[in-house]
């Protein structure tokens, strides 16, 4: 099992992406605008011991906190799993495992890391990137002996770990 994160996932939604996707499922007339003004015309500033820099637009993301944040970044993220096709993807708000199980270890670890590659070129045409430090290699078997193997995404080994721990409050795992 490969656990993916994406960097600054939330942050990262690209609003002309995140508009064409709304227009696949449909939205469009006055529904449409309102999600664009929604998205397109948000500032923010800094503020740091009462001083205050000037307002900028934002380029990218989705509002945190709000009620709309996590459905406009799902709607965002809908057409991931359609990139793979030998492994299955368990999806959770920004959280996301690609799984396998391995019957032949050449053929299905070869099939895992293309699969990996797909999610990647999907990761990069989308604008919203994977931090390979932060992705882990999970390994669960009955087996002594489980068999060794390593992935890659954009060109880094990520790390191998014998369990993961669930982290109640951010339902991170």
């Amino acid at each position: 099992m490969i656990l993916l994160d994406f960097a600054k996932a939330f942050d990262s939604v690209c609003h002309n992406k995140l508009i064409q996707k709304l227009k696949w499922f449909d939205v469009s007339g006055p529904l449409l605008s309102w999600f664009e003004s929604y998205i397109n015309q948000r500032i923010q500033r800094v503020v740091i011991n009462g001083a205050s820099s000037n307002w900028y637009p934002l380029k990218s993301g989705v509002p945190q906190g709000s009620l709309l944040g996590p459905i406009l970044f799902l709607v965002y993220i809908n057409d991931l799993p359609n990139v793979i096709s030998h492994c299955k993807l368990a999806m959770f708000a920004d959280d996301s495992k690609c799984f396998k199980i391995i019957h032949n270890n050449n053929s299905d670890f070869a099939d895992i890391q293309k699969d990996l590659a797909a999610l990647t070129n999907w990761s990069l045409a989308n604008e919203i990137y994977f931090q390979p430090a932060k992705c882990l290699n999970l390994r669960i078997s009955r087996k002594r002996n489980c068999p060794e193997r390593s992935y890659y995404i954009l060109g880094s080994e990520l790390n191998v770990v014998r369990s993961v721990m669930c982290n109640r409050n951010s339902a991170k795992f």
